[in-house]
C-alpha cells in the first residue's frame, strides 16, 4: 500500500511540473502547538475610511496619537487615532509625466513608505518609479499642513526614510545603493552612505539617534550596516546568511543593544556590539512584513497576513524569556497584510491592516 501511494504521489509531481505549475519548496517542519498570548484581553477594530484606491503603506506617531497611511490614490492621509477621523490629506507624487511606463503603469502616488518625527509634528513620505527612474522624497509639517521640501536626490525609487531623534535630520534609503542624510528643514543634502553595494530596503535610527542601521539583502555581500550619520563611518557590518534573502523591517531595541528584522517566516535579533545572532525564530504560516518591541524591550510583535483575494491578517508575539512564540490573532477582519505595527505602551498594541482600498486599525488591550 506504502508503494502504491509512493507511486501515485510521483505521478502527481510529473503532471504538475509538465502543466508549467511553478513548484516552491521549503523545508516542512511540524507546526508547534498554538499558544494563545497570555495577557491577551480584547481585540477591538475600527475602519480608516475615505481611501479611493489601494492603501500602500502606514506608519504610527511614536506616542501612538496618530497613524499615517499612504494610498495608490496619489494622497498621504494623517488620522487621530481616537476618534478615526482624518486630521490631513496631503498630495504626494509628480505631475510631471502621468503617461504609461514601458511596464503599463505610472504610479504618481506614495509607494515605499511613510514615517512621522519623534514628536509627531512631520512626516516624511517616499516612493518614485523606475522607468524612467524618479525618487521622490517629501517631508510634510503638520502644524502649517504644507509640504516643506520634496528630495530627487537618489537615482530611481526611494525605499524607506526615517527621521534622527532630535528631528534634524532625514535618511532615506535608495533603489541606487545608497542612503541619503537630508536637513530636516530645507532637504539640503548633508552626506551620502555607500556601504551597500545594491538596493537599501530598510533604514531605522537608534533610540539615541546617534547610529543608523541600514540593509542591503538582494546581493552576494547581503548585510546590515550600523553607521555614524554625521561622519558617515561604519561601525558595525552584520553579514546575513544566504537563506536571508529579504529583510522587510529593521528595529533598535529601546535600549539600542540589539537589532531585529523579520524575513518572511522568520524573526531575527542581532547583538549590536557584536554581531551575534540572539534570536532566529519561526512565525509559522503567513508572510511577515513588520515589527515592534515592547517598551520594556523583552518581547517583539511580529505582524503579516496570509495574503490572497481572501488572506488573513496575522500578529504574534515573540518572547525572549522562554524564546516562544505566541498567537495573537488570524483574522480576516483586519485585512489580509500588515503595514504597520507600534507598541506605544505596555498594555496596547496597534496594528494597521489593508484589504485594497480599505484601511483597518487593530486596537490589541493586554492585561496590566
Amino acid at each position: 500500500m506504502r508503494r502504491i501511494c509512493q507511486i501515485v504521489c510521483f505521478v502527481l509531481l510529473l503532471a504538475l511540473m509538465g502543466s508549467g505549475v511553478a513548484l516552491s519548496v521549503r523545508p516542512v517542519t511540524p507546526p508547534p502547538k498554538e499558544t494563545l498570548l497570555s495577557d491577551l484581553k480584547k481585540v477591538n477594530v475600527t475602519d480608516l475610511g475615505e481611501h479611493t484606491k489601494d492603501v500602500g503603506n502606514a506608519c504610527f506617531s511614536r506616542d501612538g496619537r496618530l497613524v499615517a497611511t499612504g494610498c495608490y490614490d496619489g494622497k498621504v492621509r494623517v488620522f487621530d487615532l481616537a476618534t478615526g477621523k482624518i486630521l490631513h490629506a496631503f498630495e504626494f507624487g509628480d505631475d510631471g509625466d502621468n503617461s504609461p511606463d514601458k511596464l503599463g503603469v505610472r504610479t504618481q502616488g506614495l509607494q515605499e513608505g511613510v514615517a512621522f518625527d519623534h514628536e509627531g509634528k512631520r512626516l516624511v513620505a517616499v516612493g518614485g518609479w523606475f522607468d524612467p527612474p524618479v525618487a521622490l522624497a517629501t517631508v510634510f509639517d503638520l502644524t502649517t499642513k504644507k509640504p516643506l521640501f520634496t528630495s530627487r536626490s537618489h537615482y530611481g525609487m526611494v525605499h524607506g526614510g526615517a527621521f534622527s531623534g532630535d528631528g534634524s535630520l532625514v535618511i532615506t534609503a535608495g533603489h541606487d545603493s545608497t542612503l541619503k542624510v537630508l536637513d530636516a528643514a530645507t532637504g539640503k543634502e548633508q552626506g551620502t552612505f555607500k556601504g551597500h553595494d545594491w538596493v537599501v530596503t530598510a533604514v531605522t535610527f537608534s533610540p539615541d539617534g546617534k547610529s543608523v542601521a541600514s540593509v542591503c539583502c538582494n546581493t552576494k555581500k547581503r548585510s546590515i550596516r550600523v553607521w555614524d550619520p554625521v561622519t558617515l563611518k561604519e561601525s558595525q557590518n552584520i553579514p546575513l546568511p544566504d537563506r536571508i534573502t529579504s529583510l522587510n523591517d529593521l528595529r533598535f531595541s529601546p535600549d539600542g543593544k540589539q537589532i531585529a528584522g523579520v524575513s518572511n517566516w522568520r524573526l531575527h535579533v542581532w547583538e549590536v556590539a557584536t554581531g551575534k545572532s540572539l534570536v532566529n525564530a519561526e512565525m509559522d504560516a503567513g508572510l511577515f512584513k513588520r515589527l515592534a518591541y515592547s517598551p520594556d524591550g523583552k518581547r517583539i510583535a511580529v505582524a503579516g497576513g496570509q495574503g490572497g483575494g481572501d488572506g488573513k491578517g496575522i500578529l504574534r508575539v515573540y518572547d525572549f524569556a522562554t524564546d516562544k512564540v505566541q498567537l495573537v490573532f488570524v483574522e480576516a477582519e483586519v485585512g489580509k497584510e500588515s503595514l504597520a505595527i507600534s507598541w506605544p505602551v505596555a498594555e496596547k498594541i496597534l496594528l494597521i491592516g489593508a484589504r485594497g482600498k480599505s484601511a483597518k486599525l487593530a486596537v490589541v488591550e493586554l492585561n496590566k
